[in-house]
């Protein structure tokens, strides 16, 4: 349990649902299935909270799938890649810079190709605060520069498109917006 397993789980029921089609919710069910499985041999395993925690990240993703569809926010999402490894030689071939784009699409209402990826955060405030200083956006660009050559499909990457979802269950109590996209543009410069 904690915010590694559970943002984790997350993120690859919401990359399921762009890779294969499913809904989110359904991936999600299957991954929590699989990771108590394997959790419950411990003798340290803990029920009552990773089943608490399974919760949060279910309601969370039912949540993601539902927003989606009555937004229409990936209505003109077009997914160009699937964790793509890039990798290239610094100074002299010394250090190999490596990074993993999870998603690489094509957003038409932000006139972008962006790396997309997913967060699961407690409050919006703290990532508009800090998302344009990260230095994996920045280290994904930067790679993609040194690394598309002459590739068919490999303009700019303009930017990332993070989308947040908060760590709620969303019951009457809790105050929406509950999901959001923070676009992140970077220059060459930057």
């Amino acid at each position: 349990t904690g915010a590694l397993p559970l943002g984790a789980r997350v993120h690859k029921a919401l990359e399921a649902r762009y890779t294969k089609g499913v809904s989110s919710a359904a991936a999600y069910r299957e991954l929590f299935a699989q990771d108590r499985a394997a959790a419950s041999t411990s003798e340290y395993f803990d029920s009552k909270a990773f089943d608490s925690e399974g919760d949060l990240g279910l309601k969370m993703v039912e949540g993601y799938d539902e927003w989606a569809e009555a937004e229409g926010i990936d209505s003109d999402l077009e997914v160009l890649g699937v964790e793509e490894i890039m990798r290239a030689p610094l100074l002299d071939g010394a250090v190999e810079l490596t990074g993993k784009i999870d998603l690489r699409v094509l957003k038409s209402r932000y006139d972008m190709q962006a790396v997309m990826d997913f967060k699961t955060t407690k409050d919006f405030g703290t990532f508009d605060q800090l998302s344009d200083m990260q230095p994996q956006l920045k280290t994904y660009q930067t790679l993609w520069a040194l690394t598309r050559g002459d590739r068919d499909d490999a303009g700019e990457l303009d930017g990332g498109i993070y989308r947040l979802l908060r760590k709620v269950k969303r019951t009457a109590s809790a105050k929406p917006p509950f999901y959001r996209d923070v676009v992140i543009r970077h220059s060459i410069q930057t």
